[in-house]
């Protein structure tokens, strides 16, 4: 049946049934309760003047009413990446509508007899911050009729595929516009229930005999293995950010009889294509109403109804056209920077140390030094190229991987620093974080903290992927024929953390301390802090897939 969008979204604000939309936290909302909800938002925001509604929740319900309720009183609702100090002074300077955890929604007073008046959907919007090209973060308007055409689109090429009076899970944010799209207006307007907190883990998932929709990531997908967590009833799984290998569509066949539709678009273009990979390398299949063509550069050109205009738009990427409406995808367009006068490709520089039996990925940029630019390079070593750091040190892998670029690279623009990572960081869309690389270029390269490669946080403990550099100050002089990491070290790196990144302010005891075994140079570790809110302490942890090196337990005194 098709959908009409438009009506759909207009018979929200008006919806009294008791039918059940929303399962939150073992809560259920009903179509009555969600519009009381809508009618608080627009009610407090009908008394603001700021154009821009600032949104950052968890609960899908709420991110969904605040939309709403701010489209209804003429506001532009702005989904932030995160709620972090940095994005939302940055942002969001002065602005009164601010609404940036659940607790501030569940606080508004109920609203539920304000008698809503129809929407005008003529300049309705919404906005997105998108990494772009650049990888920093650039807010993008989009108006309600690409969004709603968008939506009228998925549900006729996807509804056979959902499974009857499935529910819709996800465990990708709704901040985001793949997340806001399919986890968010998709289910809200064909009125399908959403489990509405993002489950970032298959196990977390409550039980449930219904076929659940499954809105995911590649990230997401990779972790999948077989157990009792995958014991559910999944009848359509969405992926988006980046191509999925084979092996993990696979996987997921095998786990719950069904392949991932793969969705490939930005939050410029919307989507543009998908694939369902029943077999290796499967072309994308453009959208119904998408039309594509390349350039004579190589790269993608689309006409949509979700741009803001007719004219051709050119992507970023380069595609091999399989038929009118099919393409491979053959990467990133280059990205050419000038060093010394001299242009150079940083995704030829990318693809010549792939090549090398060392290199698992790289990820090449351009650095801004004093009088002069630079090219530097984020790499994640292979098993192969990890094995070699350990036994011949960083200085001897960087010539290693120099000799790959020697002889069709300039010396001018030769890499002048390195970072060595356990994996190139990736944002929530999967996208190459290029801002967090960054970082890892504002400190020396020789230093006494260690190197931090990722970092993991849950509830009660947060996980530090750890390499501890050859060169190390730590390691000259002690013990010169066998250098170890210092017990006292280890533990001052746990004081550092803690302090950095917890609310602790004195440490008062330590205890349980053991140390197992010697840590050596080059060697990647997991350090893990478990709080323990009831003791007031942190237990830590230094450890590998093979061997404990050390823990203990620190008794802290709380910030007021």
């Amino acid at each position: 049946m098709k959908l009409d969008a438009i009506t759909a979204l207009q018979s929200l604000y008006h919806n009294e049934s008791d039918q059940v939309v929303y399962l939150t936290n073992g809560e259920v909302i009903t179509n009555q309760e969600f519009r009381c909800l809508v009618n608080s938002v627009s009610s407090f925001l009908s008394n603001i003047d700021e154009p821009l509604v600032a949104i950052h929740t968890n609960n899908t319900h709420h991110a969904a009413a605040l939309v709403l309720g701010a489209w209804q009183v003429k506001k532009i609702p702005v989904l932030l990446p995160n709620n972090l100090p940095a994005i939302v002074n940055n942002f969001v300077k002065n602005h009164d509508a601010l609404f940036c955890n659940d607790d501030t929604v569940e606080q508004l007073p109920d609203q539920p007899s304000i008698r809503q008046k129809p929407l005008a959907t003529d300049d309705v919007q919404l906005a997105f911050f998108t990494s772009g090209s650049t990888g920093k973060p650039v807010l993008y308007y989009k108006n309600i009729q690409q969004l709603l055409v968008e939506v009228e689109e998925l549900e006729h090429t996807f509804e056979t595929k959902l499974g009857e009076n499935c529910i819709f899970c996800s465990g990708v944010s709704h901040q985001h516009i793949y997340g806001f799209l399919f986890k968010l207006l998709w289910p809200l307007l064909t009125q399908r229930q959403v489990l509405s907190p993002c489950y970032h883990e298959l196990i977390e998932l409550p039980a449930t005999n219904r076929n659940l929709c499954w809105i995911t990531s590649p990230a997401q997908l990779k972790r999948l293995q077989a157990g009792p967590d995958n014991q559910l009833a999944i009848s359509c799984v969405f992926s988006s950010g980046s191509p999925l290998d084979y092996d993990h569509a696979l996987m997921c066949k095998e786990l719950f009889d069904v392949y991932p539709f793969e969705i490939y678009g930005s939050t410029e273009t919307g989507g543009i294509a998908f694939r369902q990979q029943t077999g290796p390398n499967r072309s994308y299949t453009a959208f119904k109403n998408v039309d594509i063509k390349t350039n004579e550069s190589g790269l993608l050109e689309i006409k949509s109804p979700y741009l803001a205009d007719t004219n051709w738009f050119e992507v970023q990427d380069k595609v091999e056209l399989t038929s009118a409406r099919t393409f491979n995808l053959l990467g990133r367009a280059d990205r050419i920077v000038k060093i010394e006068g001299k242009r150079i490709s940083l995704t030829e520089i990318e693809g010549y140390l792939a090549e090398s039996e060392l290199c698992q990925e790289a990820f090449s940029l351009q650095l801004n030094r004093p009088n002069r630019q630079i090219v530097a390079v984020a790499i994640a070593l292979s098993e192969t190229g990890r094995t070699f750091m350990a036994n011949h040190g960083r200085r001897a892998t960087i010539t290693q991987l120099n000799q790959c670029l020697s002889h069709v690279v300039d010396p001018i623009m030769m890499p002048k620093r390195w970072r060595f990572l356990a994996n190139i960081p990736r944002n929530a869309q999967h996208k190459i974080d290029t801002i967090e690389i960054e970082t890892y270029f504002d400190s020396p390269t020789y230093n006494t903290d260690p190197s931090i490669v990722s970092i993991e946080e849950s509830e009660l403990s947060t996980s530090y992927q750890i390499f501890v550099a050859r060169d190390l100050a730590y390691f000259h002089g002690h013990f010169p024929q066998l250098p170890i990491l210092p017990g006292v070290v280890q533990i001052g790196w746990v004081l550092n953390l803690l302090y950095a990144n917890h609310a602790v302010t004195e440490i008062r005891d330590l205890k349980n301390l053991k140390f197992n075994k010697p840590i050596l140079p080059g060697t990647y570790l997991e350090l893990v802090l478990e709080h323990k809110k009831e003791k007031h302490s942190f237990r830590f942890s230094y450890t590998n897939e093979q061997t404990s090196f050390s823990s203990g337990e620190l008794l802290y005194t709380l910030t007021d």
